[in-house]
């Protein structure tokens, strides 16, 4: 074999092992673990908070949607998570024991003067609570966008939960104890289960939340209840991840149960 021919044959094994390890470091998959700490936290409106409600800016802007909270009726939450990274988040909603209250979420990202209103309760109708609607995707990535993000630092299943917490369909990680005022005398307590207490049976059944990276893009897979009495719910949720730029492209759920029967239908 000539010297030539050996050196060009040299370089074509070396290149197809550098692909072969480039495809190979491009794509990974791992499980992915909840832990009560990824919950946003909420806290009641400080009096700074209802005061930026009813600036005359947010006014203008609540009054578009036909929404103008009275605290007296209202309550105010103040939302805290690190994703957020300093960014102003509260819920306001009007509660109501028939369910036709009304709700929607306040976010001021760090650093900007815009404010955003994403409306998730009206009178019992849902108003942009899809997780895919664009509006609800570009509040998130301005919040998202407020500082660079590497890839081993980000905490996807606490992302995720921040941005359905932002849309009003966020799952509680840690149970909820409901116990009687003073004044109930028909009510009972009792116990709303919360996602950790489902790891068991989600792991028996193979539905713990996984990762999977190809190059800038990553896909997050996770399973989740609202309510003890709602069917499970398949989300997923896509993101870029861009000179340090994370952005939601994609968020998606559906129940679970739907989707099982639906892949029995294929088969």
């Amino acid at each position: 074999m000539s010297t030539t021919h050996h050196n060009v044959r040299k370089c074509f094994l070396m290149t197809v092992h550098f692909v072969i390890i480039c495809t190979l470091h491009a794509q990974t998959s791992h499980s992915l673990g909840w832990r009560a700490e990824q919950q946003p936290n909420s806290i009641p409106c400080s009096a700074e908070d209802i005061a930026f409600v009813n600036a005359p800016e947010q006014m203008l802007l609540e009054k578009s949607y036909n929404l103008l909270p009275n605290f007296s009726y209202w309550k105010c939450e103040t939302i805290k998570a690190p994703i957020f990274d300093g960014s102003r988040v509260l819920i306001i909603e009007k509660p109501s024991v028939i369910d036709d209250g009304l709700a929607y979420t306040l976010i001021q990202p760090k650093g900007s003067t815009n404010v955003r209103l994403l409306p998730f309760a009206d009178g019992g109708h849902l108003l942009w609570r899809n997780e895919s609607d664009w509006h609800n995707r570009a509040a998130m990535n301005a919040v998202l966008q407020t500082s660079p993000k590497k890839n081993e630092d980000i905490d996807w299943l606490a992302v995720s939960l921040a941005y359905l917490t932002i849309i009003g369909n966020a799952p509680s990680l840690v149970d909820q104890h409901y116990a009687p005022g003073p004044t109930d005398k028909y009510f009972k307590s009792y116990t709303v289960s919360g996602l950790l207490s489902e790891i068991p049976s989600l792991t028996q059944r193979h539905l713990l939340p996984t990762l999977t990276c190809k190059n800038d893009y990553c896909t997050v897979r996770f399973y989740y209840r609202t309510q003890p009495v709602m069917p499970l719910q398949n989300a997923v949720f896509e993101y870029c991840l861009c000179d340090g730029a994370l952005t939601l492209l994609k968020a998606e759920t559906q129940d679970y149960l739907d989707e099982h029967k639906n892949q029995k239908t294929v088969h």
